[in-house]
């Protein structure tokens, strides 16, 4: 093996903007313990609500989002609420759900988080119970690995007894892949 040393990398075409691949498919590159670099937690995206969204008690219903804040890769599908991990970006993601809902005392709110339609029980928030006659919130987070074409979405659950609209303002579904894991 040889080494290589040198003070500056340039594509050799475009000064600058190209692509410079190191290693092939499959091959890991050692920065050192100490070496730094830039990298990038993408895809990342934040989807939020726009309105308020019935929830049926005792239910688990899919939350709904038609306002992306971010989606770096265009990953998010507002069409059916959900990531969906895009060619060559397989991995640990990392994702948070926030859900609060408008409940009376002693109701409880769960979230979850479904992989291609099945539940991750795992991924359940913390069940809170309200206490203020108000509203209850929840979050939940998860690290999931995901393939090619996997799908995450979010979903709500609450104990009321009759059906509750969400508090749009405060319900976000965010996620980003892990680097380095």
């Amino acid at each position: 093996m040889s080494d290589l040393f040198v003070d500056n990398i340039k594509h050799q075409s475009s000064q600058g903007s190209g692509t410079i691949t190191i290693g092939a498919s499959g091959e890991k590159i050692d920065l050192g313990a100490t070496a730094g670099g830039t990298f990038t937690s993408r895809p990342a995206f934040s989807a939020r609500p726009n309105s308020n969204q019935s929830i049926p008690s005792t239910t688990f219903t899919k939350i709904e989002f038609d306002i992306e804040d971010y989606d770096t890769d265009s990953a998010f599908d507002l069409t059916n609420n959900r990531f969906v991990c895009p060619s060559g970006k397989a991995g640990k993601y990392l994702f948070i759900a926030t859900f609060i809902i408008s409940l009376g005392n002693d109701e409880s709110v769960l979230s979850y988080f479904y992989k291609n339609g099945s539940r991750i029980d795992f991924s359940i928030g913390k069940e809170v119970k309200a206490n203020d006659g108000n509203s209850a919130a929840t979050n939940s987070i998860a690290v999931i690995n995901l393939d090619v074409d996997d799908y995450l979405e979010m979903f709500g659950y609450q104990t009321s007894g009759v059906s509750k609209n969400t508090i749009s303002s405060y319900i976000s579904f965010q996620g980003h892949r892990l680097i380095g894991v």
